[in-house]
């Protein structure tokens, strides 16, 4: 069964998992609008887009603009965007100001693939 045409990007600095993010979107029938390896180019990828995704994917540790800064650019320009924090830093304080930064949900990384989808839908869903 294929899910309804949703679709996502990925800011994320490590291009092996956002080769392996992208894989799963595509087995999922997710629409994958752009690819960023870090926040200011994905903002940039935003602004010159034809097409906004519904849900961003995006990690925390990145260079040149990190997923605190990011989630919050974004949430204040275009808050339409459902935003994942997916990052391998997971204790209590980072997943609060994350949130508090923008995002909607967190994911730890590495998750499932049926994790990190359902969260995408569920939250295209939301928006």
């Amino acid at each position: 069964m294929r899910l309804p045409l949703i679709s996502a990007a990925i800011i994320d600095d490590d291009e092996i998992y956002r080769f392996i993010i992208a894989r799963m979107l595509k087995n999922s029938g997710i629409a994958l609008v752009f690819q960023a390896e870090n926040g200011k180019k994905g903002i940039q990828q935003i602004e010159t887009s034809l097409i906004l995704p519904e849900v961003l994917i995006v990690d925390i540790e990145m260079p040149v603009m990190n997923g605190f800064e990011t989630a919050q650019y974004i949430k204040m320009n275009w808050p339409q965007i459902g935003i994942i924090a997916h990052s391998s830093l997971i204790d209590d304080k980072t997943k609060a100001l994350m949130i508090k930064s923008g995002a909607d949900l967190f994911l730890p990384k590495p998750c499932s693939a049926s994790e990190l989808i359902g969260s995408i839908c569920q939250l295209a869903v939301l928006k």
